[in-house]
């Protein structure tokens, strides 16, 4: 039925972002090929019509993807082309795209921290210039995943935790298990079933198999 959808939206613009948004959905629900055909489709067509924003939409879904497939490098890449691609045509609000902590995710996982530091850094800016609340959390998150420092990195999760304000619970969820993933990693494995446990559950929920997957391990 969706990808009815797509082919009834009429313009190549508005049916480019009716398959971004689908392949990201298909990204979080485990269904590989799916997602990797209607976000490349969209990618080809908007790369041919100029249009930068279904652009990096694509290229976003294809850094999840790739980032839930274990793939961190081609993550990184796409992720990384997509958030300049934002960033050089002047869009100040990443809320509309939501792609910065999953590049910041993906450099972590590389070991490249040092270009995490940057995203993670405009991701704060934004948050303290916009003050919305799933970009002052993700700006948390990100400070928590790329932080050394065991007590820091901890504060900085809680901070993501109680600035959520409830909308989505697949992002506090993500929050939770980035959290559980830290705990565990410092030997605190009765803390972490704790915040684990909690994403698994709305993982679950929502169908998205390949984040409950990697709460469930």
């Amino acid at each position: 039925e969706a990808a009815a959808v797509v082919e009834e939206m009429g313009t190549p613009q508005g049916i480019d972002e009716c398959a971004c948004r689908l392949a990201t959905f298909e990204a979080v629900l485990g269904r590989e090929e799916d997602s990797r055909r209607h976000a490349r489709s969209a990618l080809d067509s908007a790369l041919q019509l100029g249009d930068t924003w279904n652009a990096a939409k694509a290229r976003n879904a294809l850094g999840l993807l790739a980032l839930l497939t274990g793939d961190a490098s081609s993550a990184a890449e796409q992720l990384a082309a997509g958030v300049g691609a934002l960033e050089d045509g002047g869009v100040g609000n990443p809320n509309h795209f939501r792609a910065q902590p999953d590049l910041v995710e993906a450099y972590v996982r590389l070991g490249r921290t040092d270009d995490a530091e940057p995203v993670a850094a405009a991701l704060e800016r934004r948050a303290e210039a916009t003050r919305i609340p799933w970009t002052v959390a993700a700006a948390r998150r990100c400070r928590a995943v790329i932080t050394e420092n065991e007590d820091a990195a901890r504060e900085a999760f809680e901070d993501a935790l109680q600035l959520d304000d409830g909308t989505s619970a697949f992002e506090r969820a993500r929050t939770q298990l980035c959290f559980g993933e830290h705990l565990r990693r410092h030997g605190r494995r009765r803390d972490s079933r704790i915040h684990l446990g909690a994403a698994l559950e709305v993982f679950e929920a929502s169908g998205a198999r390949p984040w409950a997957e990697r709460a469930r391990s």
